[in-house]
């Protein structure tokens, strides 16, 4: 992990990245430093995925897991980059709109 503990003022800081994986899945997230140099942490990790007209759509990566944070192993990764501010902001964007959301729906329940 970081040893300074210097949060992100700007988006351009924001460590946001795309991540081309051996499965053929595109995802974009926040990104952490973890402990082992082999993974890679993935805070609300998002599938992109693009229509014959190019336009993208962004979706949880791991949709029913009550956990934010996921662990990557980077041997999984074909491709990784950075994200420009654009694409940084309409991801943050959609992850505050699922948080507030989340936080304001009432908890589901299983009907048996």
């Amino acid at each position: 992990m970081k040893e300074d503990n210097k949060l992100p003022t700007t988006l351009e800081e924001l460590p946001i990245k795309f991540f081309k994986l051996m499965s053929g899945e595109s995802i974009i997230s926040y990104t952490h430093d973890v402990d082992n140099e082999y993974c890679i942490g993935l805070e609300e990790p998002m599938t992109v995925s693009t229509n014959t007209e190019h336009d993208y759509v962004l979706t949880p990566w791991i949709p029913f897991s009550d956990g934010r944070v996921h662990i990557l192993e980077a041997m999984n990764v074909i491709i990784e980059a950075p994200v420009d501010s654009n694409m940084k902001a309409q991801y943050m964007r959609i992850v505050l709109d699922s948080i507030i959301e989340d936080n304001i729906k009432p908890e589901s329940k299983v009907l048996h």
